[in-house]
């Protein structure tokens, strides 16, 4: 494979490794999201309550790698079912979070929305 390629695949899988970070540390802390919002505006509010404890999501954040999820959302290898196969993975140098069930819908329809086509 090309570089460019392996650079796609690292960087969906690094999108995917900050939002699994995310929704462990948002239900550690006991908090729930809104159940009455649409799909794309509960996947971005779960991503931005649990990926900003670690990642920088645009300027706001913690000190881990920033993410910039329209880039991910605009690379040709994020499909759905590429995020959906990361979400539900385990990941080395992140905790093992597996997101599951409306969770991984929403996260996976806020992404999408980013895509320009």
């Amino acid at each position: 494979m090309s570089a460019r390629t392996w650079f796609h695949i690292l960087a969906v899988a690094v999108v995917c490794i900050v939002a699994l970070v995310a929704i462990a540390l948002h239900r550690a802390s006991g908090q729930t999201m809104p159940r009455d919002t649409s799909p794309v505006a509960r996947g971005q509010s779960l991503v931005e309550a649990w990926c900003l404890t670690c990642h920088g999501v645009g300027v706001r954040g913690g000190s881990g790698i920033n993410l910039d999820f329209a880039a991910i959302a605009g690379m040709p290898s994020t499909t759905e079912l590429a995020l959906r196969v990361f979400l539900q993975s385990n990941h080395r140098n992140m905790p093992n979070i597996i997101v599951k069930g409306r969770d991984l819908d929403d996260i996976v329809a806020f992404i999408m929305s980013l895509k320009r086509e």
